[in-house]
Formats: structure tokens, sequence, C-alpha cells
């Protein structure tokens, strides 16, 4: 992903740096999930001015022990700074050391128990899983995006393959498709489609809600999940294998996503 290093997005790492370093606006900073989501979208930067920043702000939060379970609750914070550990093993011994410090502590702090499968079902508890595909999405409108997905109330995280043109988006279960679809549309000019998927076929379709102007209830545009997968007979991977070997699902797509390039 390629972000643009406008002068704007240092000022807004360095306005999130300073006030998460005090730790009594941790929880409105935690609640509001804007600083974090921001420090974790950049990530995957290749300027390590920015990626220096991202770190100073996911280290004031990690520095105190009550933000943890939280920042492991907001889903692809640890697989952020866990790809970029990977990432920078070899090339940056400095931001290697921070970045693997960071998942080491909330690793720690989360007790043995701690997995993707865990999370992902504590996740789906009021939330709903959909995949968009934007028409005219590239490396140099994605930054505009992912500010506006930011700023809807009710995202709970997103993850874009810049490649696919695609967004895997969790939502709160309140929050209108449509609404989502309109602002995108309105702030980035991009069509919205909602991808829905047929579980025995495994054909895709997309839909775009606003020019259809659908009423159907939206549980049809969510995409199934891991879980909800149908295993073929002769399927080499059983329903009950671990997560990690699955072979298909979403969230095996999102984690193979991850040790690659990172939205968020």
């Amino acid at each position: 992903m390629h972000v643009d290093m406008s002068k704007r997005v240092l000022e807004d790492l360095d306005a999130f740096k300073a006030i998460s370093s005090d730790t009594k606006n941790h929880t409105q900073l935690i609640q509001d999930k804007k600083a974090i989501l921001y420090a974790a979208t950049l990530l995957d930067n290749d300027n390590e001015t920015v990626l220096s920043l991202c770190l100073d702000v996911l280290e004031n939060f990690v520095g105190n022990r009550k933000t943890h379970a939280f920042l492991l609750a907001i889903f692809g914070v640890y697989e952020a700074v866990e790809n970029l550990a990977i990432r920078t093993r070899a090339t940056n011994a400095k931001l290697y050391k921070r970045a693997k410090h960071i998942t080491e502590v909330l690793r720690d702090s989360a007790g043995p128990c701690y997995n993707t499968r865990s999370r992902q079902k504590k996740l789906k508890q009021g939330t709903c899983l959909y995949l968009l595909q934007f028409e005219g999405l590239n490396q140099d409108n994605v930054t505009i995006l992912e500010k506006v997905l930011v700023r809807i109330k009710g995202v709970v995280s997103f993850m874009i393959d810049l490649d696919l043109r695609r967004c895997t988006l969790r939502l709160h279960h309140r929050v209108d498709l449509m609404d989502v679809a309109e602002k995108v549309y309105k702030k980035c000019g991009f069509k919205v489609f909602f991808v829905t998927k047929d579980l025995e076929k495994g054909s895709e379709r997309l839909i775009d809600v606003i020019r259809e102007q659908t009423n159907v209830n939206a549980s049809y545009f969510e995409y199934p999940e891991e879980g909800s997968f149908i295993a073929k007979e002769k399927a080499i991977i059983e329903p009950n294998a671990a997560f990690v070997k699955t072979g298909s699902g979403i969230f095996t797509s999102v984690l193979r996503f991850c040790n690659e390039k990172f939205y968020w």
C-alpha cells in the first residue's frame, strides 16, 4: 500500500502520539478507536518516520496494562504489528525490536488461551462481516477510503486488499449498509458492491445496493465466515481442524493477506 506522505499525515500521528502519552486519555481513545486504527493502518508503509510514529502511538497504549485486552479485541491491530515485525526482521533491526516487543507484551498479557479462533468467536458477538468491492480503487486514492471508513460510526475493523480492490469490513449489527455505501460513494466517488457467496456452489455475486435500492435484510449481505462453510465429503480439512490449517473462510484469506501486506 502506498500512503500519501503529506504533512497532514505526520501532524495527525504527532497529535495522536501526544494525546496517547497521557494515560488519562486512554479510556476515551479506546472507545473512539480512531488513534489506534489510524496508527495500525499506516504500519504497512515503507517510510521509517511514519512507522516510528505509529509505533510510538501503540507503545503509549501498550505501556498501560489496562488497555491490553482492548487492543487485542480490535481485530487487525495485533496482526498489523506482527506483520511489521516479520517484514522488518532482516531489514530494520530497530523497528523489528520495537514491533516484536509490542506483540510479545500483548501475547503474554492474554495468556496461553489467546489465539485467533477465540478472538474471532468473541468478535462475532454483535458484529457482522461483509466483503466489499470498490470500482476505481487504486494506490492514489486508497488513503481517502481508509480515512472515510475510520470516521464511520459503527465500523469495528476493516482490511483492504488493493490488488483485488476489495475490503473486508466488520460492522456493528445495527449499522445501515446503505448508509456505509452512500458515505463511501459521496466522499470517495467509488461505486460500492457488496459481495455475497453461495456456499454450495462457491460462486460470488456483486450487488450495487445504491443502484438496486434493495430491501433485502442486511443478513443477506453477510459474507460467510470460517465456521459457515460446508465441508465437502472428500475435503482434506475437517470442520474441527485447527483454524490455521483450514483452507476455506474469509478469515483464512485475511490472515494470509496479513503476512504480505496489511490494510487495515
